[in-house]
């Protein structure tokens, strides 16, 4: 599972040991039980989200667990038979009333002295990324200088030769694994070259957002490699900080608000909605799960 995404592949070796403490079964215990009796199984899982539904846990997560159970016991070749059923498994009661930024409020985000996570946001906001393509979860790729090919460093400058400027996302940072391309902004255009010239040029294999100088070296990297790209887990934590006190949103809020002006565009004329999936990454027509219209 990791060949497809690591992410989802640690989630599903947690949610196992998740269940298996509240239960009180050890794995090979519950494996032994699911081979000579699956009944029982079913049942205890049966028992087990009427629990979480009982807790008001959203469908979603509760079917994460249904989900690694079923794969986990699938691996040991015990299947599952009976269906158990969540309802409204597509309702989000957790985000449901969050909403796009309007072009003030993100102003107000973007008002903190952090350059780096300026830059951060305006690749969210004004190009469409995934924090996931600005640095991975372990740090070890990310977005690079190479994949921006309008921009140039000369003699310690950023210059733009187009502006908006082409941004390239390569297949392995790519959620829909295929390279595509979207393009950032005047306005992001000038957050990245104030982030980008107050760091040495170092290359168009580095990281366009970077680890502090000589972070890449601390015990905190240890195995990546000495790489200075940022993870997953800080690049969100630091657009969470812009947002807190006043907002209460998460990071793809920001996202959202760029699938928003595509889809004002687009209603305009201006783009196609194929360019529009294009720009966000996505194989299928799934604006729905960002744009709040």
């Amino acid at each position: 599972m990791a060949r497809g995404s690591v992410v989802t592949a640690k989630e599903n070796a947690r949610i196992p040991c998740r269940f298996l403490n509240q239960v009180g079964m050890t794995p090979q215990g519950f494996v032994e039980l699911a081979k000579k009796d699956r009944r029982k199984v079913e049942d205890l899982l049966l028992d087990f989200v009427s629990e979480l539904h009982r807790e008001g846990n959203a469908p979603n997560y509760i079917d994460n667990y249904l989900k690694a159970i079923r794969s986990w016991l699938n691996y040991n070749e015990v299947r599952l038979v009976r269906r158990i059923k969540i309802g409204n498994r597509n309702l989000t009661p957790t985000i449901a009333n969050e909403r796009v930024p309007t072009g003030d409020e993100l102003r107000a985000i973007l008002s903190i002295p952090k350059a780096r996570a300026h830059c951060s946001i305006s690749f969210m906001a004004f190009a469409g990324l995934r924090p996931e393509t600005l640095g991975n979860m372990n740090g070890s790729d990310g977005l690079r200088i190479g994949d921006l090919p309008e921009m140039k460093i000369q003699n310690g400058q950023v210059v733009f030769t187009k502006i908006p400027t082409m941004v390239v996302v390569r297949p392995n940072l790519s959620k829909a694994k295929r390279r595509y391309f979207t393009f950032l902004t005047h306005e992001g255009c000038e957050y990245l070259k104030a982030y980008l010239e107050m760091r040495l040029a170092r290359g168009e294999g580095s990281a366009v957002i970077a680890v502090h100088p000589g972070y890449e070296r601390t015990i905190y990297r240890r195995g990546r490699s000495e790489s200075d790209f940022v993870t997953t887990k800080n690049i969100t934590r630091e657009i969470r900080e812009a947002m807190r006190p006043r907002f209460n949103w998460r990071p793809y809020v920001l996202r959202a608000y760029f699938d928003t002006q595509l889809l004002l565009a687009e209603n305009h004329g201006k783009i196609s909605h194929a360019y529009r999936q294009f720009f966000m990454g996505h194989k299928g027509d799934i604006e729905a799960r960002y744009t709040y219209e």
